[in-house]
């Protein structure tokens, strides 16, 4: 029998990206934004909708680089892409590849 170790679980590994705590304090630190209780309850909100944690963090860094970073700024960005059902990262990186370099409202 090897003694080599393996990690075997039936359990979806974990991704920090999809914590509310983790966008809430990413919020907060990027946007100098107090993370109130309703940012944490929309964030949850937005996972449960499906949207990828690995976009609301771009959304959350997009946000910080607005000339007035707000939640309304952030609200804005995912309320674009739920029209244009992007869900993830890598649907947005591609619909914005596919934007010949036009930069997307978002």
């Amino acid at each position: 029998m090897s003694s080599a170790l393996y990690l075997v679980s039936d359990q979806p590994s974990f991704n920090l990206h999809n914590s509310v705590d983790y966008l809430a304090e990413l919020y907060s630190d990027e946007c100098q934004l107090p993370a109130l209780p309703f940012v944490r309850r929309n964030l949850r909100q937005f996972l449960a909708e499906g949207f990828s944690g690995d976009l609301l963090a771009e959304a959350i860094k997009r946000t910080a680089m607005a000339p007035r970073p707000s939640w309304y700024y952030l609200n804005a960005i995912i309320c674009n892409c739920r029209a244009s059902h992007i869900f993830s990262l890598d649907d947005f990186l591609t619909k914005k590849h596919h934007s010949h370099g036009e930069d997307l409202p978002y």
